[in-house]
């Protein structure tokens, strides 16, 4: 898991990276273009040992976005 968290960490398309659990190892944040996302996925995904599934979700809309919290 350190490996994939160093090599992610080093990719400079990848804009923000998270740590989680609940199904998933890792959610990636890309704020490119569509048109490089192919050859990032080939470059950084497809290709690594260390990546089993990749699922892109690509965001429609932002709704709310806020780091201030309520408590």
């Amino acid at each position: 898991m350190d490996r994939a968290k160093q090599y992610l960490a080093a990719v400079d398309e990848i804009q923000q990276c998270y740590f989680v659990n609940g199904g998933v190892s890792f959610i990636i944040v890309i704020s490119s273009n569509l048109s490089n996302f192919e050859t990032l996925v080939r470059r950084h995904l497809a290709e690594n040992n260390d990546v089993n599934i990749y699922r892109p979700l690509i965001i429609l809309d932002r709704v709310k976005v806020s780091l201030d919290c309520c408590f």
